[in-house]
């Protein structure tokens, strides 16, 4: 049977997009970037940083091409891993643009300068330029972006038409459904879905005066069937070293879009399920939920709406505390009687948050005396290990799942989940 895997969250902008000038002179406060503008704002950076700074360097195409290498030598030549994943046929990776607009200042435009769109033009370049190598070899890589959207061009009831100009560029780029139900082999080279970052200054809920126009963009998100991913934990970069709470990503915004009439099937990802950080925290001594935690309201929200979803990008699952934390929040999900509500086994997908974590512990095999390795291969191994502890839910079975049945919650969340997430 044919498997596709997914990689739902990685990012293949370079320094042709970023802003550095509204970074340095603090009219953004992204802290993805802030490593970046150090450079040009004569502060030190450390030795261990260059490939993350590096890979902004290079040109989306090599990008692009680096990156599906190390997924299909994760999952194609890693004997391990193909066994474990059920030797996946084909791989997908949808790249998330971010909308850099609201910060561009008032200025004549250099060539490239125009904004969002541009940056969607030179992705949409480069994948093409790279299709033939990217699907001619043994495990053919397609490609799908997520268009960038800052929902406070919005604001002031969008007085300049934004949401409108926005629906009409959707209608020539982006997937309709029936487009997005065919298979991937067929789909036509467009945007898939929609990448909202509350941090860049925006509630994803707002107060009463901008409310309906972000109501009225949902609202055409559930019409269309359209996935969004939305940045959903504090910080940014290092997910062991955040530089400061965005209280912009909180879920609780999203707890109160769902409960809005007509939103209920709103199709939604939560990136970064509320940070690895908080996963240890999950579990009271009672083994409940705790509350008052940003993942809690993560899994709340995954358990009643059905169409919400939560990528594990950039946690950590070489952090011995994550990954023993995590095995038993997905044996207690697996040994709930859920009813009508949903198993959080059937909502996790997977992403990675390349580049943000190439300099991160969860990139790196740990030194064994021939130096440390990094690879997009060990990310996997480390999730892999969280999933080999999963305890048996079956009578009479011993302690642990069969290398089967764990390969089988691996492969959930690595293909069917964010299947019916992106198919929709």
């Amino acid at each position: 049977m044919n498997k596709t895997f997914f990689d739902v969250h990685c990012h293949l902008f370079n320094l042709i997009d970023v802003p550095l000038w509204e970074t340095i002179s603090g009219a953004m406060r992204m802290h993805t970037l802030i490593g970046l503008a150090a450079i040009l704002a004569g502060k030190s950076i450390l030795k261990d940083q260059r490939y993350f700074v590096r890979f902004f360097e290079r040109s989306s195409e090599t990008n692009l091409l680096w990156l599906a290498k190390q997924i299909q030598e994760a999952v194609r030549d890693d004997l391990e891993l193909k066994e474990f994943l059920d030797s996946p046929t084909a791989i997908v990776i949808t790249p998330l643009i971010m909308d850099f607009d609201t910060h561009i200042e008032s200025l004549p435009c250099m060539p490239g300068d125009e904004g969002v769109e541009s940056q969607y033009q030179r992705l949409d370049h480069a994948i093409k330029e790279c299709q033939g190598a990217l699907t001619s070899g043994l495990t053919p890589v397609r490609v799908f972006p997520f268009m960038g959207l800052a929902l406070d061009k919005l604001n002031n009831n969008d007085s300049q038409g934004n949401l409108q100009k926005f629906q009409k560029w959707w209608r020539k780029n982006g997937m309709s459904p029936e487009e997005r139900a065919l298979p991937w082999d067929r789909m036509p080279q467009k945007a898939i879905g929609i990448k909202l970052y509350p941090a860049l200054g925006f509630e994803p809920y707002p107060s009463s005066l901008h409310k309906g126009k972000y109501l009225e963009f949902y609202h055409w998100c559930v019409e269309n069937s359209i996935p969004l991913t939305a940045h959903c934990q504090p910080g940014a970069y290092d997910p062991n070293k955040p530089t400061g709470d965005d209280k912009n990503s909180s879920p609780a915004y999203w707890q109160k879009v769902l409960e809005t009439d007509g939103l209920q099937t709103l199709r939604i990802n939560f990136a970064h399920f509320g940070g690895g950080d908080n996963i240890p925290k999950l579990l009271n001594e009672s083994g409940e939920l705790n509350t008052h935690n940003e993942t809690s309201t993560i899994i709340n929200l995954l358990q009643k709406y059905p169409h919400t979803y939560a990528d594990l990008s950039a946690i950590n699952f070489r952090d011995s505390d994550i990954n023993q934390s995590f095995s038993t929040l997905l044996t207690k999900d697996l040994h709930k009687v859920h009813g009508s509500q949903h198993s959080l086994c059937e909502k996790l997908i997977w992403g990675s948050d390349v580049p943000m974590v190439i300099e991160s512990p969860q990139y790196h095999q740990v030194p064994n005396g021939s130096g440390p390795e990094m690879g997009y291969i060990h990310c996997l191994k480390n999730f892999k290990s969280s999933i080999d502890t999963v305890k048996s839910i079956d009578h009479g079975q011993p302690d642990c799942l069969s290398q089967r049945k764990q390969g089988e919650v691996m492969q959930a969340i690595v293909s069917s989940n964010p299947e019916r997430f992106l198919h929709g």
